[in-house]
This record gives C-alpha cells, sequence and structure tokens, in this order.
C-alpha cells in the first residue's frame, strides 16, 4: 500500500506492507485523513516519535477486517480516536485511558492514518451515521479535543477570552457556543487590542508563548480559571504572586468524549 512515511529526517510516499489485524484489533481502510500541526510537528522532529512511522492521526474510514475477539461488520463506517491506551494498567481499568502513561498516539508512536489501511483496537474506532459525509467524521478528533475545555465548568453567563487567533481557538470557540457559551473574545496577541485586567470569568490557551500565562493571570477575574489547552514543550511562565492572590485556577486538559465529537460533528 501507499503510506506517507517519515523515516528518520527523510519524508515521502513510500511502500508498505499493509497491516493485519491483530487479536482486538480493526483494520480500517482510510477514506479521508486531515493534517493538523501535530503531524507537522513530529514530519519535522519537533516532537519525539518512532525514527520510521507512517505519519498521521484524524481519520475517518471504512472497517476492511477485523482480528481475533474483535466483532464490528466490515464495511462499517467509522472515525477513530487516535490517543490508544495500554488498556491494562490501574487508569485504563479505572476508565480514565486518556491519562494511561503508556499510551500511543497514531503517527507518532505508531503507525498512523497516511495510508490505505491501519489497524487500531476495535475500542478506537466509532461507528457514524449513514449521511455523515467522512470529510466531517475526520475532524471530530480535535472536537474531542476541544471539547475537553468544558471540564473548567463555564456556565452561559460566563464572560471568557482565547487566546490565540488560530484553528483550535476558532473551533474552541464553536464548541463553547454549542454548550451556550457565547460571550467570548478571540484575542490575538500583537494585532488584537490590549486585554481589559480582571474582565474575563475564564481564559483557554491555544496559543502557548512565553506571555501568555502572565497576560491571562492579568485578564482573569479573581476566583476564575484559564485553561491550558496547548501542548508546548517549553516551559511556560506563571506569574506565581498574581495567581495566589487572586486565586486563580490552571486546569489543563487533554481530550473530551468522542463520541460526544461524533455527535456534535453530525
Amino acid at each position: 500500500m501507499k503510506a506517507l512515511v517519515k523515516d528518520g529526517a527523510e519524508l515521502g510516499v513510500r511502500e508498505a506492507r499493509r497491516p493485519e489485524p491483530g487479536p482486538g484489533q480493526v483494520l480500517v481502510r482510510v477514506a479521508v485523513a486531515a493534517v493538523c500541526r501535530t503531524d507537522l510537528y513530529a514530519a519535522e522532529g519537533r516532537i519525539p516519535s518512532l525514527e520510521r512511522v507512517i505519519l498521521g492521526h484524524e481519520l475517518s474510514g471504512v472497517v476492511a477486517a477485523c482480528g481475533r475477539g474483535a466483532a464490528l461488520p466490515e464495511g462499517t463506517r467509522v472515525a477513530v480516536m487516535p490517543v490508544l491506551p495500554c488498556g491494562a494498567c490501574a487508569l485504563c481499568r479505572d476508565g480514565r485511558g486518556a491519562w494511561c502513561p503508556r499510551r500511543q498516539l497514531l503517527g507518532v508512536d505508531r503507525d498512523g492514518a497516511f495510508a490505505e489501511y491501519v489497524a487500531v483496537p476495535a475500542g478506537a474506532v466509532h461507528p457514524l451515521p449513514a449521511d455523515l459525509p467522512f470529510e466531517l467524521a475526520a475532524y471530530a478528533e480535535p472536537v474531542a479535543a476541544s471539547l475537553a475545555i468544558l471540564k473548567a465548568g463555564m456556565l452561559e453567563d460566563d464572560r471568557g477570552v482565547l487566546y490565540g487567533d488560530n484553528r483550535i481557538s476558532r473551533l474552541n470557540e464553536r464548541v463553547l457556543a454549542a454548550h451556550g457559551v457565547r460571550d467570548v473574545t478571540v484575542h490575538a496577541p500583537g494585532a488584537s487590542p490590549p486585554l481589559e485586567d480582571n474582565a474575563y470569568d475564564f481564559a483557554v490557551e491555544s496559543l502557548a508563548t512565553p506571555a501568555a500565562a502572565a497576560a491571562l493571570a492579568r485578564a482573569v477575574r479573581p476566583g476564575g480559571v484559564i485553561v491550558l489547552r496547548s501542548r508546548w514543550r517549553e516551559r511556560l511562565s506563571i506569574p506565581l504572586a498574581a495567581a495566589v492572590e487572586k486565586e486563580l485556577r490552571f486546569h489543563a486538559v487533554h481530550y473530551g468524549p468522542f463520541e460526544d465529537a461524533v455527535r456534535l460533528v453530525a
């Protein structure tokens, strides 16, 4: 099969062996695979990955075959949750697989979606409504990531600011609106007017920079919450005195429910 392979510093379309689904796995014939910032970082070597790996993690497709113990009918239209917990540790057994210390990400820790086929655990595939286009279904993964911001407990009448004018921030805006939180400002550092001090009940960061935490600590009211959404691998300076004096909450989030994301894109 054809696949987009990162091999050390080289990147290109290569012939790759079609995977066989192992026990408990499903083979998905990829219909749509989307590109996001994580894929670019993996391709550029800016995040750790396998030395040789098929890239890609946002996908939709069709069940082509099942391994022993997996029972999805062939031809089932699916989206795939690309963060794959080990299934065996205490956190996984407790239903908190998103926190699994041995979790893997498609396209980074194991072969991913920029190929004709990909093999994944059966628990990672989610059947789609018959009328949901594959192009929208592939977007379920970033929607699931945005749904995580709701864990901070925003209320419908809260006022919020989204730090960073980018795809993630605009998706966060739509997720909040879908849940009744509409008094939201998208702030582009360096382009938007300066943020008001103590003016917001919550802030969601989607552009981690050295200045982000300090700017948001000034902008959020006492007792408010700052949601950390980016997986920035550099250090982030938190203004500790302001955070303590204002009793701010910093809430880091990862993923929300994938099945809710499928329903939302439908």
